[in-house]
């Protein structure tokens, strides 16, 4: 993987099923190397962020964000 403040970098990957709004499937979830835990985790504890979201979730569901209603809705793609 590559992010711009950290580089390149491998991170354990975990396969764990997950369900969006009762939409089963199974997504890999990774843990960040310490530096851009350090880096991310302290703009994430800022703005009250528990995730990131990967591109797996996002070449699953097309996701649409109404920032002045404040929502943010899930399509899942058709193949």
């Amino acid at each position: 993987d590559f992010h711009p403040f950290g580089g390149h970098f491998v991170a354990p990957i975990y396969k764990v099923s997950t369900a969006l709004d009762n939409d089963p499937l199974d997504i890999e979830y990774g843990i960040l190397p310490d530096n851009l835990q350090m880096v991310l985790g302290s703009i994430m504890n800022q703005s009250d962020c528990t995730a990131v979201i990967g591109t797996q979730l996002l070449e699953t569901f097309d996701c649409t964000i109404a920032w002045s209603q404040k929502i943010i809705s899930w399509q899942r793609v058709k193949k």
